[in-house]
Order: C-alpha cells, then structure tokens, then sequence
C-alpha cells in the first residue's frame, strides 16, 4: 500500500456537444486568464527549481537513471558523481518542499533521500563503527523496548520501491500541469514499470494521451484501469468522454451507464449520457438525463442543452439513429 501519494484519477472535462440549433451555447470549460502585470515577470534565475522546466528534467533524468540499473532499489547503484547530484538536487527540495508531506515533488524528495542514503550506506562509516561502545547502548536500549512492548510500530514505513513509484507518479502530474505531457508519460511509464497493477497511473496516463490526441493509447490505458480496479469510476468515465470524441456514441453510453451504476448521483455522468442520446437523436432520453443531472448540480450550459432537446422531442425531428 502506498503511503506518500493520494491516488486520484484524472476525470477527463465533458466535450461540449456541438448542436446546430441557432442558438448560442455557454462554453462551461473556457477560462478567462488575467494578463499579469509587466512588474510581475519572473526571471529564470528567480524561480523555484521545481517552476523551472530544466531542473525538473533534471530530477527526472536522474530518478530515471537510477531505477533503470536495478529493479531491486535498495541495491542499486550509485556513482559518487550520482551522489554530487542527488546533494544539489536535495538542497534544492528542502529548500521548496521542506517538510510539507502535501507537496506535489514530496515524494521525489523521499526517494532522492533514499537513493543518498544508500550510498553514505555503503561509503561512509557509521557512527556504531566508529565508537564501538554505541552498540552496547543499542543493546540496553532494545531490551527495555522488548519488555515494555514499545518497539512494535504502529505506523507502516514504506519500502524504497513504494517511495520511487509515489514519486513518479506525482511527478508525472506535476510535468504535466507544467505542459511536459511526453515527460509526464514518461514518468507514469517508470511507475507503473515499478507497479504494473497501479490503476491510477494508467487513468492519469490515459488522460495524458487523451490530451495530447492519442485516443487509441488513451482507451488502452482506461481498459487496463479498469480491468484492474473494476469497482472505480474514472476508467469508465473518462473511456466514456474519449468514446463520445471518435463518434462512438453507442459504446460511451455504455459506459456511462457503468459510472451511474457505481456513482448515481454523479451528475457529468449524466450529462454525457445525455450529450451521447442527443448525439443519435434520441431527444426524449436526453431530456430526462439533463433533468436528472439539473437535479444534481445548477449549470446554465446544462439548462441550454435540456430546452433545445426537449423541443426536438416534442417536435419528433430525426428519428433515433444508432452510430457506433
């Protein structure tokens, strides 16, 4: 069980459906941005390291690189030129990450830490080897904790695998809010090479694909979530949204379905249920899912949707034709 990373799912944005109906639908998705001020520029040399794109394929080429020597990690190897570079890097993360456990780059800290460790394991001399007589307080020590019951651990420390596969896997998100989707898959590629069963990296993955236009490797990576964890719903729904792109109306549906059936008061899910029954014309059960999504949440784009599906309805235009 990992133990550094929440493992949720990209959920895909509903696509708009395109209705030709003389009327001008909101758009929910477009975002108007501020234009900063010119004051407000930021200089390459001003940033955090981890707002600057070099030093974070840095970390990651490096991360990289170690996990490809071994698949073992706690034996794998580091050079004392990997070890110069893991030290800069290192000061470099407490310096922007610290001890906040909620940061995106917190598990990258934990593993460059892992992987420095490891060689001061093997390079340096302990402080037991150098002053024989801290073992024997070791000793006293472990025997009071063995007669009061204080050495059994409630907590779980996770293994220097489980800290490398959180910190791919958060990092694959963070390259990718940072534009880097080739990066970012790269990154969800080393997870799940290190965890072949992890659903989440696949839907994140998929989601990547999905963005950068590669469908057919995005449906891929929804089918294995979801073959791996069947009970979840972002699988399904994002397979649905990616469906409902290539025209496939009949299959989203499906899918949809398969999201109310684990989530019924998932209110996107109805709506592109609805957006599909629109798509094959069949207005009458469109309506009824934009009513049970208006039921869920308040959205004017939604209420647009119902009105112009509800008069196709009543006025019986295009019979239901199935597209798949």
């Amino acid at each position: 069980m990992l133990t550094l990373s929440q493992t949720a799912q990209n959920v895909l944005p509903l696509p708009i459906l395109s209705i030709s109906s003389g009327v001008n639908l909101p758009d929910p998705f477009v975002q108007q941005q501020p234009n900063l001020p010119e004051e407000n520029h930021v200089s390459e040399e001003d940033l955090f390291p981890e707002d600057s794109i070099p030093w974070l394929l840095r970390l990651q080429g490096l991360l990289t690189e170690l996990v490809s020597r071994n698949a073992e990690l706690r034996c794998v190897t580091v050079t004392e030129a990997d070890y110069e570079q893991l030290s800069a890097i290192m000061d470099d993360l407490c310096w922007s990450v610290g001890q906040d456990e909620k940061h995106p780059l917190a598990a990258a800290e934990a593993c460059v830490g892992d992987f420095m460790r490891n060689y001061e394991d093997k390079n340096f001399p302990t402080m037991r080897e150098l002053w024989p007589e801290l073992r024997e307080q070791d000793a006293i020590v472990q025997k009071i904790l063995e007669r009061t019951g204080a050495n059994k651990w409630d907590s779980y420390v996770p293994t220097e695998e489980e800290v490398a596969i959180d910190a791919f896997f958060d990092l694959g998100g963070f390259l990718w809010g940072k534009g880097l989707g080739e990066q970012a898959i790269s990154a969800y590629d080393t997870a799940l090479r290190l965890k072949p069963d992890y659903a989440a990296a696949y839907c994140n993955r998929g989601s990547i694909h999905y963005a950068l236009g590669n469908h057919a490797a995005a449906i891929q990576d929804y089918n294995e979530a979801i073959r791996l964890q069947p009970e979840r719903v972002e699988g399904y729904f994002n397979r649905a949204v990616t469906k409902f792109q290539l025209q496939e109306y009949a299959d989203a549906i499906h899918d949809y379905d398969a999201v109310l059936a684990r989530k019924a008061d998932y209110a996107d899910a109805y709506v592109g249920r609805a957006h599909a029954k629109f798509a094959m014309h069949q207005y009458a059960d469109a309506t009824r899912d934009y009513d049970e999504a208006l039921r869920l949440t308040s959205d004017d784009a939604v209420c647009s949707y119902r009105d112009i599906a509800q008069a196709r309805a009543k006025n019986g235009d295009s019979p239901t034709r199935a597209t798949n």
